[in-house]
């Protein structure tokens, strides 16, 4: 105890920013593991070696959690126990943050494909190639799921078919889309900010 803070845990490697759900704290940590703390006294209940950097939080829901890597594996693990549940692997690295709607679990990939999987058992439901090198984390709302590419496509595709709706070329894309009141926010490279419906494709506003 240092100044009002209280050390509760410590790592070989960089952490990651903690997730919760109604018992546990969880942390992804640089030296390649996922560590569960009991919330009240931040005993350590498991530790899962995945032997390789994690680059991003677990995602915790439905009593698993879940983590990509490196290696093109999306890791899920009983979120009390720490036993693994399934594992499904692709071609290119896991390092955005996963998203989870109605039991689908979303990964972006590498390979420039975005892979929908069951959240139970980790089967691919469909695969979105987006020809492109897919830019930070995808947004899904309303059966709607929005991720951006490097050279400045914002992807909007059906959350069940896996099937595009349409895409909004703008100039050069660097983060992850935004859901605000229903509408996709993205920045771009020049420093413009785009709102886009989704419903009929317009730009209700751009502001410098």
């Amino acid at each position: 105890h240092h100044e009002g803070f209280s050390e509760i845990y410590r790592s070989t490697g960089a952490l990651s920013a903690p997730t919760f759900d109604a018992g546990n704290m969880y942390i992804s940590s640089k030296a390649g593991y996922v560590v569960a703390l009991d919330k009240q006294d931040f005993e350590e209940k498991w530790l899962f070696d995945n032997r390789g950097p994690i680059d991003q939080s677990p995602l915790v829901a439905n009593g698993q959690a879940f983590w990509g890597l490196r290696d093109g594996s999306v890791m899920a693990v009983n979120s009390e126990t720490g036993t693994k549940t399934w594992v499904h692997k692709s071609e290119g690295y896991k390092t955005y943050p996963l998203s989870l709607h109605a039991g689908i679990l979303f990964a972006a990939s590498g390979d420039e494909k975005l892979y929908a999987l069951d959240a139970l058992d980790g089967g691919t439901l469909w695969e979105y190639d987006a020809e492109d090198l897919i830019v930070g984390s995808v947004a899904v709302f309303n059966d709607v799921i929005v991720l951006n590419t490097a050279n400045g496509y914002v992807n909007v595709i059906d959350a069940k078919s896996g099937k595009r709706k349409f895409f909004i070329k703008v100039q050069g894309l660097s983060g992850s889309p935004t859901i605000v009141n229903d509408k996709v926010v993205v920045g771009d490279n020049r420093g413009y900010i785009y709102e886009i419906d989704t419903d009929n494709r317009a730009y209700p506003f751009e502001r410098a």
